[in-house]
């Protein structure tokens, strides 16, 4: 879930918000809700994909989407 604060960050084009495929590990908290010691053992477990980059972790945003809703219980709307 992206906050309104990360909302007017992202880059936007042609009018459109564009949302990036992969987050920092602290975006990645703010999106999914999950804590960022979780978010770090997913990554380690293998759970969630990641990449490392300089000495930045990104997570892999449709990943972490994939993961969240394969942890999606009961059928209320």
């Amino acid at each position: 879930m992206m906050t309104a604060n990360d909302q007017s960050r992202a880059p936007r084009v042609a009018g459109v918000t564009v949302q990036p495929a992969w987050l920092t590990v602290a975006n990645a908290v703010t999106y999914s809700g999950l804590g960022r010691t979780l978010m770090f053992e997913l990554v380690v477990s293998g759970r969630v994909r990641s990449a490392k980059v300089g000495k930045r972790r990104l997570i892999d945003r449709a990943g972490l989407d994939a993961f969240l809703a394969s942890h999606v219980t009961g059928g209320g709307a």
